[in-house]
């Protein structure tokens, strides 16, 4: 019998599929196996664990942040469009709010996990890095003026993380892109004071 062949993208997925659908607790070796077509020994043989494989599942959504970062950069964005972009990539592949939740879940549960919280520092240190240097660049541009950069990139994570959560809530009323673009444009001061469904220019 032929070796069954296999990649860690093929396998990512598989846990992002699970994950949105079926929740945390559904992401036993076995249930990614079968989502993936593979057995259970590959995984195993692959990441040791349970644990070995999420923490490989999220060391990839930090290179996929990376990447869509990369990507971003390339264009030459008004502030408001540039921040809506970087900030709201996660939802490139989260689509409900129960979603959402199901990957917050992940969040959660790995919390006190030594090699998680490294991870989790790492991609927060992208995000941040990223959104200063669009802060930055808006100042050079003449756009804005912000005395307290670190600051204002902290307070629009914290928005977009505000926002999920009340999305996770209240699904009928908010659109996340929009809401967030909303929020985004109310911190840097440029909001037109239209809803939290106004559509962004």
């Amino acid at each position: 019998m032929r070796p069954q062949v296999y990649s860690d993208d093929r396998i990512f997925e598989s846990i992002s599929v699970v994950l949105a659908q079926q929740g945390y607790e559904a992401l036993t070796l076995n249930n990614i196996a079968v989502q993936a077509k593979l057995s259970p020994a590959i995984l195993s043989k692959r990441f040791g664990s349970k644990k070995g494989m999420l923490l490989a599942y999220y060391e990839s959504l930090v290179k996929a942040t990376q990447k869509g970062f990369s990507k971003l950069s390339e264009h030459a964005l008004p502030l408001a469009d540039a921040l809506t972009e970087i900030l709201t990539q996660w939802l490139i592949f989260i689509k409900n709010p129960q979603e959402c939740s199901n990957f917050m879940m992940l969040y959660l549960k790995l919390s006190t996990e030594q090699e998680f919280i490294e991870i989790s520092k790492r991609r927060h240190k992208i995000i941040d890095a990223e959104v200063k240097a669009i802060l930055e660049k808006s100042m050079r541009r003449g756009e804005m003026q912000c005395q307290d950069i670190a600051g204002m990139s902290l307070v629009l994570q914290a928005a977009v993380t505000g926002a999920a959560m009340l999305w996770c809530r209240d699904d009928e009323n908010i659109d996340p892109r929009r809401f967030i673009a909303t929020c985004i444009k109310t911190i840097i001061g440029s909001n037109s004071g239209g809803g939290l469904n106004e559509q962004p220019n």
